[in-house]
């Protein structure tokens, strides 16, 4: 049976979602939830929790980033296959995120595809806010295996609203108020287009006397964003989420925007308790499954960054070996086109053309070496690729490195226990083109994420592969 907490706070309340059952039909089995007085007391009140309750060892514990924290990019790339698109947005986040690359954790998603072209939403956040997350977590014995956006659970409880049959006409902006903050979310076919959030929710909106003309102009600002970011987008209905009095603002809201309104207040499934904050991001995460879903782990949870720096070195190494292959076998069908309209004068010029013709031959002992030094990256890269494909999800590669004279490849990382790790080697041994796999150590240490085996791989490739 499949177990999913949820684990959530904003700067005023703490809320823990533990759902369980199978993927279509899972049923909330706990519900936590604690005021707070600022972030300050999130520790404190995590600890109470921990205290209080003891989570199932098999457990899938999510924890929420808010959307406040998260920045995102939609950008157009001439590629669809994944494999680019990923070299494409790494090169992308070096150089136009606002903080260096290394102090931050991204994730994309692609938004469309037409013809050569892919339109991608890059979702980007401080790795100092995720460790943050994480040490709170760990320091009362929690160990996360996902980190995910708020954005995503108003995703998840929008899919459940419209399995009770709630009648919506796409692309739909759903709007969550919660006690601290609004989200406001344009979803279509399944997908999320467009995300922004407000740092006022029911504690703010409900003291004041304007709060439906305020929270109606924050809406059309997303309406706004939406047709700058998607050209040709607009939103054609409303779902108005979450707790405060809601029902109070449809009438007016509908009229100010031109929109159908569909209201749906933000409470636990089959649960009578009148919250006074709002459950649709836990229970949305809670309620389904991760297909799909922004993932915001960290490198040592989810894959190392240099597993991505190795791949873009391969392919640019790729291209500059196939490009003076095909320069150089341009250059020598030239002289061969000239050595023919010359033939007429080989006897009488024999002497003069000599030089040149051992200048041929140096060429095509060069384009030879070439050939050779492309078929050996052709090979290395091969098992490369083969290394990153047979990785499991719980074993994280921290390191690549080759040893041309011994042929041999180092592979460093990290698994979550002695075991994994053997069976690790062994996928590593069905691999083509290499003659031996040996682990050359393994050590035990702690990490935020839990105790892991580090450990460094030797694998040696046939002399002729």
């Amino acid at each position: 049976m499949s177990t999913r907490v949820i684990v959530e706070w904003t700067r005023a309340t703490l809320r823990v979602v533990m759902a369980q059952g199978s993927q279509k039909h899972p049923k909330v089995r706990l519900l936590h939830w604690a005021n707070l007085n600022g972030f300050a007391e999130v520790g404190h009140a995590l600890q109470t929790f921990v205290k209080k309750q003891r989570l199932p060892r098999d457990a899938n514990l999510i924890t929420v980033i808010p959307r406040e924290f998260i920045i995102t990019r939609v950008v157009k790339f001439p590629a669809k296959e994944t494999a680019e698109l990923a070299q494409m947005v790494e090169l992308y986040g070096r150089a136009q995120l606002p903080y260096p690359r290394e102090q931050a954790v991204t994730d994309w998603y692609v938004l469309q595809q037409e013809g050569g072209f892919s339109t991608v939403v890059i979702v980007a956040c401080q790795r100092e806010v995720i460790d943050r997350q994480l040490s709170l977590l760990g320091e009362v014995g929690l160990s996360a295996s996902e980190v995910t956006v708020s954005s995503w659970g108003v995703l998840g409880w929008y899919q459940w609203v419209l399995d009770q049959k709630e009648e919506v006409v796409e692309p739909c902006l759903v709007v969550n108020v919660d006690d601290t903050r609004t989200d406001l979310v344009l979803i279509s076919n399944g997908r999320i287009l467009s995300s922004r959030s407000v740092g006022q929710g029911t504690q703010d909106w409900e003291h004041m006397g304007e709060s439906a003309q305020i929270l109606t102009a924050e809406m059309e600002r997303s309406r706004a964003a939406i047709r700058k970011e998607i050209p040709g987008t607009e939103v054609h209905s409303l779902l108005l989420t979450g707790g405060g009095h809601i029902e109070a603002w449809r009438e007016q809201v509908a009229n100010r925007l031109g929109l159908p309104v569909v209201v749906k207040p933000g409470v636990i499934p089959g649960s009578s308790e009148q919250l006074s904050w709002s459950a649709v991001v836990a229970v949305g995460l809670a309620m389904r499954d991760s297909v799909g879903r922004i993932e915001l782990s960290p490198p040592e949870m989810r894959g190392s960054l240099a597993h991505h720096q190795q791949m873009r070195e391969l392919g640019l190494l790729a291209c500059l070996v196939i490009s003076a292959l095909v320069f150089g076998s341009a250059w020598l069908g030239m002289q061969v086109y000239r050595q023919g309209r010359l033939s007429r004068q080989l006897d009488e010029a024999l002497v003069a053309v000599a030089p040149e013709a051992n200048q041929v031959q140096k060429k095509a002992r060069l384009l030879q070496m070439i050939r050779s030094a492309l078929e050996e990256r052709r090979a290395l890269g091969f098992v490369l690729s083969q290394v990153f494909e047979r990785t499991p999800p719980n074993v994280t590669l921290e390191g690549l490195t080759f040893e041309r004279p011994r042929q041999q490849i180092s592979v460093k990382g990290t698994a979550g226990s002695t075991q994994e790790l053997l069976d690790y080697i062994k996928l590593l041994e069905g691999i083509e083109g290499i003659r031996m796999v040996e682990l050359k150590y393994s050590t035990q240490r702690n990490t935020p994420a839990g105790p892991r085996t580090s450990f460094e791989v030797l694998m040696f490739q046939s002399r002729n592969s």
